[in-house]
């Protein structure tokens, strides 16, 4: 079974700080839609199928998340699937991934989604390499 490192289903005020994660089959971190005010902070991600998913908040309601990744340097993702895994994924209502760098994947380093986003002071290079 592939499976990631975190996921945190509906979980609050939960940080992720100075981690490194790597060799997952999945994502590296999850925050699904029913989680708010969760971060990920100064982490290093590699080597993984899917970096980053914050899909933190509400579509239906349009319940914000707050959910946030920050300066976080990932890297080699996409691994077993090398298509449509980003270093980060977006979706939910209010996020935001600010001072990250992203690079070296074979599609997408970002794929952003969602209402409300906030992408500011993050650098993507060296993708859609396959």
């Amino acid at each position: 079974m592939r499976a990631g490192a975190v996921i945190v289903e509906s979980g609050h005020h939960i940080r992720f700080m100075d981690a490194e994660i790597k060799y997952t089959a999945d994502y590296a971190i999850e925050l699904q839609p029913n989680s708010q005010y969760c971060g990920v902070i100064n982490c290093y991600i590699h080597d993984v199928d899917g970096g980053m998913r914050v899909y933190s908040g509400i579509i239906n309601d349009l319940t914000p998340g707050y959910s946030y990744v920050e300066n976080c340097h990932i890297t080699r993702f996409s691994r077993l699937s090398k298509a449509y895994r980003g270093g980060i994924e977006t979706s939910g209502v209010e996020n935001r991934a600010s001072y990250n760098e992203v690079h070296d994947g074979p599609h997408v380093g970002m794929m952003i989604g969602g209402f409300d986003t906030i992408i500011e002071y993050t650098e993507v290079y060296d993708v859609l390499r396959a």
